[in-house]
């Protein structure tokens, strides 16, 4: 085999005569890392991804104090899984709520619960049960707003 460097590139002829390149040991060895590593990253990445989904995740925006008393006002991103349902709970305000995406259903004491989709509003209601709130779809996710007043020292939402 006969060896000639041509700008500074290595290269060899094989056994027909053509010219092949031939790469340093050192640049294979990392390219063989980079490699590892891409395929690494992206297996455990995804395997994160899958487990850092949550059933219901709650996300304060914007927390603003109200002045002159001990509330605050909240912004608050929440978003339902497919299907998932919600334990009893209730809330310390009637807080404004805007369906971003999906269906919600919902329902107080004992009245028949009601379906809100995207791009339409409800009010909670102020410390009576809150016995239905759910993500009716099986297959897409809710994502709704919700905008209240609440003590500085409470959260918006009470689960027994």
């Amino acid at each position: 085999m006969r060896t000639t460097y041509n700008h500074q590139t290595l290269f060899t002829r094989n056994m027909s005569g053509l010219k092949t390149r031939r790469l340093p040991a050192q640049t294979l060895l990392l390219v063989a890392m980079l490699c590892v590593t891409l395929l690494f990253d992206a297996r455990f990445s995804h395997a994160s991804e899958v487990a850092a989904v949550q059933p219901i995740t709650r996300s304060i925006l914007e927390r603003r104090p109200i002045l002159g008393t001990n509330l605050e006002r909240e912004v608050i991103l929440v978003a339902f899984q497919p299907g998932v349902i919600a334990p009893p709970h209730h809330h310390t305000d009637a807080g404004f709520n805007y369906v971003i995406e999906g269906t919600a259903e919902s329902g107080y004491g004992n009245e028949t619960p009601k379906l809100y989709h995207a791009g339409e509003t409800f009010l909670d209601q102020a410390d009576v049960p809150h016995t239905v709130f759910m993500n009716p779809d099986k297959n897409k996710v809710l994502r709704f707003l919700i905008v209240a007043s609440v003590q500085a020292d409470k959260p918006y939402t009470i689960v027994p």
